[in-house]
């Protein structure tokens, strides 16, 4: 074990060296500086207007979901939305019950419908549902 001295001068001496240490040589470093690309012309997209007299036909999706939307007073977008209210949630379940049950859709086609969710989100909004309202299974056994 060294001594205290001996300790306080050996750090002395090497702080010394390097406070004393000759300065280093730097490599000019070589910057490369790409020329920036051009812009793409942008193209110009004719507006036309097609006007056309017969009634707009709205999909049966879009009306199940604007049913239940009127029934929960909201509108179709809220119940598509991120909120996770329970008004919100509750008009979510009942509209992807209503998918299945009455157009037979997938599970991950009524998520992508609800505002693209999970196939697995949907399918635990329907068991909610039918639990929460004691109905009988869509299906099969797997729903409960």
């Amino acid at each position: 074990m060294k001594t205290l001295e001996e300790l306080q001068s050996h750090y002395k001496t090497v702080r010394n060296r390097i406070n004393n240490a000759a300065p280093k040589k730097t490599v000019p470093q070589i910057i490369m500086i790409e020329p920036k690309p051009e812009p793409k012309p942008k193209l110009e997209l004719k507006k036309t207007v097609v006007r056309t007299f017969l009634p707009v036909l709205r999909s049966q999706t879009q009306i199940i979901i604007d049913n239940v939307a009127n029934r929960h007073n909201m509108t179709s977008k809220e119940i598509k939305g991120f909120k996770r209210k329970k008004k919100y949630v509750d008009a979510r379940r009942e509209a992807a019950y209503l998918l299945k049950l009455e157009l037979n859709l997938s599970y991950p086609r009524i998520g992508f419908i609800l505002g693209c969710r999970d196939h697995t989100t949907i399918l635990h909004a329907v068991r909610r549902y039918i639990l929460k309202n004691n109905l009988p299974p869509l299906t099969s056994s797997k729903e409960l």
